[in-house]
């Protein structure tokens, strides 16, 4: 994260979810009693098919023996995987493992105040995650962490099923950044700024605000 001087929250990476499922996990017996409940939920939240075609889905593929098989292109919220835990074929215990379902996280970054101080803060790239300028980029290797060693298998068609990751490939956390950046000061001199640039046509400029009893920008 980075936040501002007030602990104010000016960027984040927010998680979503790719949801997918492994058919040919779960025995026949519970695959039976649990497929039209699944279909029903997939249905319900996503909207855009009715419980009989996920029912059908999921059936065609564990009879043609398919390792996986996504069950929508829409990333779903995290508050939608906490749910979606509660599924069957995607509830988990200490004692048993989810039974086909898969939640693959992708990390997406979001700024709570849009664009304030944007050239200042920064942004990604979002094909390779790494910050193009600003703070973003100053602070690469602090704010991103470190990636966990994860196994994925290949199956046909070039669709790749996450495998289970052992404790010693966990990711490593990224540090977060406390800025010197005021808020309500950023949006005056922002404010002021966009003024003049209108007044006179400019192209570009620029406003820099001091703590001059720190020197803190």
């Amino acid at each position: 994260n980075i936040y501002a001087v007030d602990g104010s929250l000016l960027a984040t990476s927010l998680p979503t979810y790719v949801v997918g499922l492994d058919p040919t996990v779960a025995k026949q017996e519970y695959f039976n009693n649990k497929k039209d409940s699944l279909g029903l939920l997939l249905s319900r939240i996503f909207g855009d098919r009715s419980a009989r075609d996920y029912t059908d889905m999921v059936t065609d593929a564990r009879s043609h023996k398919r390792r996986y098989v996504p069950l929508n292109r829409r990333r779903v919220t995290f508050e939608e995987r906490q749910m979606m835990r509660k599924w069957p074929f995607f509830r988990s215990t200490a004692k048993v493992a989810a039974r086909g379902g898969v939640l693959r996280p992708y990390y997406e970054r979001y700024h709570p105040f849009d664009q304030m101080a944007e050239r200042t803060i920064g942004n990604l790239d979002v094909r390779t995650g790494r910050g193009l300028m600003g703070l973003e980029a100053s602070f690469q290797p602090a704010l991103a962490g470190k990636n966990a060693v994860g196994l994925v298998e290949v199956l046909s068609g070039g669709v790749r099923k996450p495998v289970e990751d052992g404790p010693d490939m966990k990711p490593e956390k990224g540090m977060d950044l406390y800025t010197t950046i005021d808020v309500n000061y950023q949006d005056m001199a922002e404010t002021a700024l966009r003024s003049a640039l209108e007044k006179y046509n400019a192209a570009k400029g620029c406003v820099s605000v001091m703590e001059v009893s720190t020197g803190e920008i």
